[in-house]
């Protein structure tokens, strides 16, 4: 089964660029996690607003969509859910259509995935509409 991730990041114009820089530091520590997996022909979809500065260290199973800022649609807190939901819509539909995803799984830019995560997948039986997962762990990063 192929597996493919999709990371919405949020808009840089929204938050401080100290807390921006911050986001970065946790995605990056995500997609490694991605890039961990046992299941090597995973791939992540990263959708933001600009490239992370490390983006260049990623490997082939990354790729990164750009989602230029528009003027037209200023970045409130209440247009935050918006922007994610349609970037998370678009990645969907780009790992679909370009990276022949079986499955297509949300995951924030902070969360660390354990390395069997797409090896659980494909093990499920997902012939339903879908899986939503309600556990995991939350540690805290000091």
């Amino acid at each position: 089964m192929n597996v493919r991730f999709v990371v919405p990041l949020r808009p840089p114009g929204s938050l401080s660029d100290e807390a921006y820089a911050e986001i970065e530091v946790a995605l990056r520590v995500t997609v490694s996690s991605l890039l961990a997996q046992t299941d090597r022909s995973v791939r992540i979809v990263v959708a933001a607003h600009r490239l992370p500065r490390w983006h260049a260290e990623m490997t082939g199973s990354v790729d990164f969509l750009l989602f230029p800022e528009d003027d037209r649609f200023p970045l409130r807190r209440a247009h935050r859910h918006i922007d994610q939901a349609f970037k998370t819509a678009v990645a969907g539909i780009y790992a679909v259509s370009c990276l022949d995803a079986d499955l297509v799984v949300r995951i924030d830019g902070d969360d660390f995935a354990r390395r069997d995560l797409a090896e659980a997948f494909s093990n499920m039986d997902l012939t339903g509409d879908g899986v939503i997962l309600t556990r995991g762990y939350n540690i805290e990063v000091a």
